[in-house]
């Protein structure tokens, strides 16, 4: 397995170079020489990876998939709950759940309420 690569460049072609600030090489007295490892490697062709379209969308939905159980724990508690018992547990945990449907469906439906009087005011104003 090779751990690191060494390569070395004339210091006068490196030295006109715009981006030679960023490439990290290193100067010394007749050369400049890069060093890039395993690890330098191994981080750009995971940056490449997340840099595509399909990981992206991923990436969204690994977020609401793991959003519910947080929002769970950290709003609705249900890491302590103040009842005894499987059946009870299940009641309470699906009251939980219940809650937060409901909130999401209160809040679908002022979004709706809201495009609809935007609309039905456009309309009003265009009839005048």
């Amino acid at each position: 397995m090779i751990i690191e690569q060494k390569a070395s460049f004339n210091k006068k072609t490196c030295k006109h170079r715009p981006l030679r600030e960023k490439c990290g090489a290193k100067l010394q007295k007749k050369l400049v020489y890069v060093l890039i490892t395993a690890k330098t490697v191994q981080r750009a062709s995971y940056l490449k990876k997340i840099s595509t379209e399909q990981y992206s969308i991923l990436q969204k939905i690994r977020n609401g998939v793991e959003g519910i159980p947080s929002i769970l724990r950290r709003k609705y508690h249900v890491d302590v709950m103040p009842v005894r018992g499987l059946v009870r547990s299940k009641i309470w945990f699906s009251f939980k759940i219940g809650a937060i449907n409901a909130k999401k469906a209160l809040k679908m439906a002022a979004e709706m309420a809201a495009t609809l009087y935007k609309i039905s005011k456009s309309n009003l104003l265009l009839q005048d």
